[in-house]
């Protein structure tokens, strides 16, 4: 039944939809926290809900998912995708008028270092991760590549309280868009997470920054809000809000994560 289940959703992520005439928007990423997965454990962290898009446009993501899978030790296997629905600035009818994929992105994470201090319950890890992005979005061809490198750190603070930090950089080439040529960018990200050990809660903040060498505008997104973390689930409620011109201006979105082990 669990991989019955792990398949039926895995196949719903990557099915193909018919493209249609949605603007391109960011993936909204919030893990690259070093908590690799054991091998055989499958993890589905899937979001959506609605945004204000760059060009005001009213904008659905269902879902924004991240499929993972730890294959080895310390190393996990990753699908990142976003369909969106969207309906245009000031125009009528349902906001699922319209409907297309956002490129994907195919991963290798690994981790490469972690040093512990048994004393303070603390460490430090340093990994990679990356892979060639797929040309889903309208318009889009060819294959795009994008890597990170990143670096963590957890604390364990008063009444046991863990708080993990993660700062990523890198670069994103995305696939051609149309007769456009390929985006670039450049990529720096800060995530924290502040286990709090009541009630499985944990609060999340996070800064995803997307700066373009190309044409189209930068992008600086805050991310926060409330996972409460259970045997086999965790659910957030997350509230995104746009610093700069590009990318989504601001949002709600709710996301569930089971964690299925299939091996």
């Amino acid at each position: 039944m669990r991989v019955f289940f792990a398949v039926a959703i895995a196949a719903l992520i990557v099915a193909g939809a018919a493209p249609a005439a949605a603007q391109r928007g960011s993936a909204h990423r919030f893990k690259r926290d070093l908590d690799l997965r054991g091998p055989g454990l499958l993890e589905i962290d899937c979001a959506g809900g609605p945004v204000r898009g760059e060009a005001g446009q009213t904008r659905v993501l269902l879902p924004d998912c991240e499929i993972a899978l730890g294959v080895v030790r310390d190393v996990e296997l990753a699908f990142t995708g976003v369909l969106a629905f969207e309906r245009p600035a000031g125009g009528g009818g349902s906001v699922f008028g319209a409907h297309a994929w956002e490129n994907a992105w195919v991963s290798v994470e690994a981790g490469i270092l972690r040093v512990r201090n048994p004393a303070t319950r603390s460490y430090w890890s340093l990994g990679v991760r990356a892979g060639p992005r797929l040309p889903l979005a309208p318009a889009a061809h060819g294959l795009g590549v994008e890597g990170l490198l990143l670096a963590g750190r957890m604390i364990t603070g008063p009444r046991a309280v863990q708080t993990r930090f993660v700062l990523s950089g890198g670069f994103e080439i995305d696939p051609a868009d149309g007769d456009r040529g390929r985006p670039r960018a450049a990529l720096a990200n800060l995530d924290v997470e502040s286990i709090l050990g009541w009630r499985g809660l944990r609060l999340l903040g996070a800064l995803d920054g997307t700066f373009h060498t190309t044409d189209e505008p930068n992008a600086l997104t805050f991310v926060g809000g409330v996972t409460w973390a259970m045997p086999g689930l965790e659910i957030s409620g997350l509230g995104l809000y746009g610093l700069s011109g590009g990318g989504d201006r601001y949002g709600a979105l709710l996301r569930v994560e089971p964690k299925i082990h299939l091996w």
